[in-house]
């Protein structure tokens, strides 16, 4: 069997949460071709599933080393990153990536909130509206409601998957005129899409149909 292949298994089963067996497909993988950066950066998703921080930036660490010109490969770093409160390092990865990538709306986004997290306000408003600018939100629609915050979020691509670990953005309606968003890292770009429309519909929750 070849890397491919197995690197295919292995995104599979981490979809339908099968660290051990994904992680044992990778390795395998591994042994095939150890220089393939794909397989490197899926292990380093299971690692983060499995709870091992420090193994998923090393893997990343890893890719950038052999991938340096890849702007998702410093994405998913700087998610990592953030996520063990290393918000400076973070940062540092999000400000290549957008150097790297001009309109990437959700990278903008989340060193958007990174920045607003280390009291870097004019910065981070500059980021938030590049991030609208290239989502097409239009900034006129905006309605001043409480309680509402940034999503920080990181793309599919080949960026890490941990839907299953953070909360699925956690979107919660206090009544039905405001939505509470949690700063929180989450994956899916559908997410993010959804936060363009409810900035766009003026912060207001459609009615659910009966």
């Amino acid at each position: 069997m070849d890397e491919i292949k197995l690197w295919k298994e292995a995104r599979e089963e981490i979809s339908n949460g099968n660290f051990i067996k994904a992680l044992e497909l990778l390795n395998n993988a591994l042994s095939i071709n150890s220089s393939n950066t794909d397989v490197i950066s899926e292990r380093a998703v299971v690692f983060f599933h499995m709870g091992d921080k420090k193994k998923s930036l090393s893997e990343l660490d890893r890719c950038l080393e052999m991938d340096p010109e890849n702007p998702y490969r410093y994405s998913s770093r700087a998610y990592i990153k953030s996520t063990m409160g290393l918000l400076d390092e973070a940062i540092d990865d999000y400000e290549i990536c957008v150097t790297m990538d001009p309109n990437d709306p959700i990278a903008y986004n989340n060193l958007a909130l990174l920045l607003e997290r280390k009291g870097r306000l004019e910065m981070s408003k500059r980021y938030f509206k590049k991030a609208e600018e290239l989502e097409g939100i239009d900034r006129s629609k905006r309605q001043e409601v409480e309680d509402v915050a940034p999503l920080e979020i990181s793309e599919d691509k080949s960026r890490l998957k941990v839907e299953e670990t953070t909360k699925e953005s956690q979107l919660e309606d206090k009544n039905e005129e405001k939505w509470s968003v949690v700063k929180d890292v989450v994956t899916k770009k559908s997410v993010f899409k959804e936060y363009i429309s409810f900035v766009t519909n003026g912060f207001k929750i459609k009615k659910k149909e009966d």
